[in-house]
């Protein structure tokens, strides 16, 4: 990473306010005294230092990126420098744009092999940071731990995710984007209710069968990120509620289930499952979690009660006593 490119690394680690005022800071960099050089000069001087700029937000794909590290606000740095140097907007602008459509002549092959590498070393980092804080803990691990199993520098490390945080968040997202897609993948509007909530069911103890490590992750980090990834989790399996609950009222209508609050089952049915999953972690995950299919099933359409024992005078006074109570 040559000396410009390590200056925009740290301007871009920077928060808002300060991030935008070592910007503007950075593309004032080799300006002469205005008094003692041509306005030309200057502004060539500016576009040359936004170009460099431009061109690692590229590098590394930050256009677009979620804490404001966008082409917007750099433009809008070169336009509050330049005016600072008795440079019109409009001048700038239009030899911005000329050379941004000049360049945009590229090697299209090239660009493809690149972005493969890239993508390829990204998923070896996720790869390895899932290994080590499933071993180590989250708290344990470090960035140095990671880049030397990955066999990377702490540098390229570095230009893929900030800081640990940043990998670890990623990396959670990475999986439950996933997992998102193997849920979606079994849903169909021609299932009845109970097919869709055992297809379900089956997708999720399949997934965290083969990502063991993953559900390590939630287990060992839940005082810290464990409600967070949680709730992320919850929100996107409740995408699918409109049809769900379509399913469920239909079901309902016939007879097919009991008339009561979906999201209390919902939440219930979810803690039920957690718990048998900390059951085969708590077993070192000695045998396939699909093997629990056939038992969760069983609970969740029918129970643990026998028959006989359902309507008896347990059960009965039970209820009773709860409804005293609570009335």
């Amino acid at each position: 990473m040559n000396k410009e490119a390590q200056e925009l690394h740290y301007i871009y680690t920077l928060q808002d306010k300060e991030r935008q005022e070592r910007l503007r800071e950075y593309l004032c960099n080799e300006l002469p005294p205005q008094d003692t050089y041509p306005k030309i000069g200057i502004q060539a001087q500016i576009e040359k230092a936004f170009f460099q700029a431009l061109n690692y937000l590229r590098e590394y794909h930050l256009e677009r990126s979620k804490e404001g590290e966008t082409i917007t606000e750099l433009v809008r740095a070169c336009f509050d420098v330049a005016r600072k140097h008795g440079i019109a907007t409009g001048e700038i602008s239009s030899q911005l744009l000329v050379r941004a459509l000049e360049s945009s002549t590229v090697d299209f092959k090239a660009m493809e092999t690149q972005k493969k590498r890239k993508e390829n070393t990204r998923e070896l980092i996720l790869e390895i940071a899932l290994r080590t804080f499933s071993e180590k803990g989250y708290h344990s691990t470090t960035m140095d731990t990671i880049a030397k199993k990955a066999g990377l520098g702490k540098g390229t490390l570095y230009r893929y995710f900030r800081n640990k945080e940043k990998l670890f968040s990623e990396l959670i997202e990475f999986h439950l984007e996933e997992l998102e897609a193997k849920i979606n993948s079994v849903f169909s509007e021609e299932d009845d209710v109970l097919t869709i909530i055992a297809k379900y069911l089956k997708a999720y103890f399949r997934f965290f069968d083969k990502n063991r490590e993953f559900y390590k992750i939630l287990i060992q980090e839940h005082r810290e990120f464990g409600g967070e990834v949680r709730e992320l989790y919850i929100r996107r399996v409740l995408r699918r509620v409109p049809t769900l609950k379509k399913k469920i009222y239909e079901a309902t209508k016939h007879g097919v289930l009991k008339d009561i609050d979906f999201l209390t089952v919902f939440y219930g049915v979810m803690g039920f499952v957690d718990g048998v999953m900390q059951k085969w972690v708590a077993r070192d995950c000695s045998y396939p979690l699909i093997d629990e299919i056939p038992t969760v099933l069983e609970t969740i359409f029918y129970g643990f009660v026998e028959a006989k024992q359902y309507h008896g005078p347990v059960l009965k006074q039970a209820i009773a006593e709860n409804v005293s109570h609570w009335s």
